[in-house]
């Protein structure tokens, strides 16, 4: 029997690898500027363990606002196999992704260890895992939630099993791979310092008072201490102050709209504070940032943000998936299994984090991290239609199932591989690579004035050429982030249409120019279109341009 379940499980993990790797290099279109510093800075550590930026063996990417480095790490070995390209880039996500199939597969077993249906609830939640269209579109770009979504369902894993077996080494092991995920992506650094202490109180039976101490030291030195240190650096909290929902200028705004309206009713200064302060705002963004996460809206609809993983007429989880999930908790409460409070409250936690912010609400990435727990519950929902319809309606409940599942799995293929390419692909820095390829063409002697208001082109431009990283950690060292402006015979300008009839009173030779223009640029006078850029849905990104009138 247990080979039997193995051999599904196999089954079930070649789906999973093939839904993540197919067309990996090229689906999805484009290729995001932030999936380029990862590789670019991977690259730059493959050549002498220094970023970009010339910082040895970094933890975080100064280039990339002070993001945790550790994607960058795991893409090197991908590098030297594959060389640098979209595919090895990408490939760490993918790679991680799929591993999670058989991680919540062991989980899903711990957790309920004791369910004569174990296995197949094993099973069934590694199937859910594999076919889901959140967690495969994540898997597809170079992202780091996705490989934390890993770590931390082997951090639970070997918690449980340290709890249970009371074995220090899987509880030291446990606390490693949690330290890990806090330099991997931001969103454990919310999300763990809350969810680890429920893990204390709910296995706190198995504990000795030694145990408990040597818990507590493990928490504050791989948790508590790393979070605070983050958070209280000048340099490495400068992205949470950005996103931080306290920096965010809209909840000032309205805070004194409100006063302003108190002032001009003849409401007291005392009155007017307790109703609208800052305290209060901050509350009432939270709270509704918060609950944004687990609306119709986010979850069953293609609104969720940020735009460039949006599937047309997608949503992050299906209708069946939901269903089951419902069934789950319906099951797990009735039974008042304790499991319920921990998989709930790893749901409810999760998007804590994302709440803090204002920046692109709700956050599809920032909240991925629950869907192993959803899933865990859903395979629960599955084991309680068995256990409650009579055979035959059983069986045709499980039919129809199975057929809503193949249908929302084909759908979701289909969307995701025909209509994503040309719905919308604006967001996805679509273009560059041919943009740099026809730029390379021409003349060196000739300056090329770029815009730079599609992205922030400099980091393509040393992606696709393959600048040796070398040179440009001299460079940066030199000229104090110059690369920013200029790339060899490439100036990066502020404007959208760097030729327009404005630019000829600047002091450049234009006989030795050449212009690359957005596309939304129209109506230029004297200028021969040497090259156009267009997106997978013929719009057209850039027009390479040369002026024509010499006189």
């Amino acid at each position: 029997m247990k080979n039997k379940h193995i051999f599904v499980l196999l089954l079930i993990f070649i789906l999973g690898l093939f839904l993540r790797f197919y067309l990996l290099g090229e689906m999805p279109v484009g290729f995001h500027r932030d999936e380029a510093f990862f590789g670019y800075n991977a690259y730059s550590l493959s050549m002498n363990a220094r970023d970009m930026t010339g910082h040895l063996f970094p933890l975080h990417l100064q280039s990339f606002l002070n993001s945790p480095a550790l994607y960058s790490y795991f893409t090197v070995p991908f590098i030297y196999l594959f060389d640098l390209s979209a595919f090895s880039t990408r490939l760490p996500s993918a790679f991680f992704g799929t591993l999670s199939i058989i991680a919540i597969y062991y989980l899903t077993l711990k957790v309920f260890h004791k369910d004569k249906f174990k296995n197949y609830l094993a099973l069934i939640s590694a199937l859910m895992l594999a076919i889901s269209p959140w967690h495969i579109n994540l898997s597809r770009v170079a992202t780091e939630n996705i490989i934390v979504i890993f770590f931390i369902i082997l951090g639970v894993l070997f918690f449980i099993l340290g709890s249970q077996r009371k074995s220090v080494f899987f509880q030291m092991l446990s606390f490693v791979l949690f330290f890990l995920t806090l330099f991997i992506y931001q969103a454990p650094r919310a999300f763990l310092p809350l969810f680890i202490p429920l893990c204390f109180y709910l296995y706190r039976e198995y504990y000795s008072k030694k145990q408990t101490i040597l818990m507590i030291l493990l928490y504050g030195v791989t948790i508590i201490l790393p979070v605070l240190l983050i958070i209280f650096s000048p340099t490495l909290s400068d992205r949470i102050q950005m996103l931080s929902i306290t920096h965010h200028p809209q909840t000032q705004l309205v805070l004194d709209e409100y006063l302003r309206e108190d002032g001009v009713s003849g409401t007291g200064t005392f009155v007017a504070r307790i109703f609208h302060n800052k305290v209060g705002s901050y509350i009432y963004t939270f709270l509704n940032n918060y609950f944004e996460h687990f609306t119709f809206s986010f979850l069953f609809s293609d609104n969720s943000l940020p735009m460039r993983y949006k599937i047309p007429g997608e949503g992050l989880i299906y209708i069946s998936s939901f269903i089951l999930f419902i069934a789950g908790i319906f099951k797990l409460f009735k039974a008042r299994e304790k499991q319920l409070v921990l998989l709930l409250s790893w749901i409810l936690l999760v998007p804590v984090g994302s709440a803090l912010t204002f920046d692109d609400i709700p956050n599809v990435q920032r909240t991925v991290l629950l869907i192993p727990a959803f899933f865990i519950i859903s395979s629960q929902g599955v084991i309680f239609f068995y256990e409650k319809l009579k055979n035959k309606i059983r069986k045709v409940f499980l039919i129809s199932l199975a057929f809503l599942v193949l249908f929302e799995v084909a759908y979701f293929s289909h969307q995701y591989f025909v209509h994503s390419k040309i719905h919308m692909p604006n967001y996805r820095n679509e273009g560059y690579k041919e943009l740099v390829s026809k730029i390379t063409t021409l003349p060196r002697s000739s300056k090329v004035l770029v815009t730079d208001k599609e992205s922030d082109p400099y980091i393509f431009f040393m992606f696709y050429t393959k600048l040796n990283p070398i040179l440009l950690q001299e460079r940066v060292k030199a000229s104090n982030y110059e690369y920013k402006e200029k790339f060899d015979n490439v100036i990066f300008v502020s404007k959208e249409c760097p030729l327009r009839q404005e630019t000829l009173k600047d002091k450049i030779d234009i006989s030795s120019t050449y212009f690359v223009n957005l596309g939304t640029c129209n109506d230029i006078e004297n200028a021969q279109l040497i090259h156009e850029v267009k997106r997978s849905d013929d719009s057209t990104i850039f027009q390479i341009l040369e002026y024509t009138d010499r006189e």
